[in-house]
C-alpha cells in the first residue's frame, strides 16, 4: 500500500508470505445478513482497526473489501493468522 491511495468500499489484494493457509479458501455465500465474513480460515485483515469482509486468502494472496466505515486516509492495515499480527503496513 505504500504511496497508494485506496478508499471505502474498494477490493484490495495484499501479498506477501505466511499471510494464510497454504491452499486458497473463498468466502462461503453470505448468509442471512448478506454480509460476507470478516475471518476465512484463521485470516483477518484490518483497516485502522476495523475488520474487512474477506474475499479469499492463501499463504501468499488476500482478497478484502476495505470496510464502508473506514474514514479519512488509512494508516494502519494489519494481518492477523492464526493469533499471530503482522506489522501494521
Amino acid at each position: 500500500f505504500q504511496g497508494s491511495a485506496i478508499a471505502p468500499g474498494e477490493y484490495v489484494s495484499i501479498f506477501g508470505t505466511g499471510l494464510g493457509p497454504d491452499s486458497i479458501i473463498t468466502f462461503q455465500q453470505p448468509g442471512a445478513s448478506q454480509q460476507i465474513a470478516t475471518s476465512l480460515a484463521g485470516v483477518t485483515v484490518t483497516f485502522d482497526a476495523i475488520a474487512a469482509p474477506i474475499v479469499f486468502v492463501s499463504s501468499t494472496h488476500i482478497a478484502a473489501l476495505v470496510p464502508q466505515n473506514v474514514a479519512g486516509p488509512i494508516i494502519n492495515v494489519t494481518v492477523e493468522y492464526n493469533a499471530m499480527s503482522s506489522q501494521p503496513f
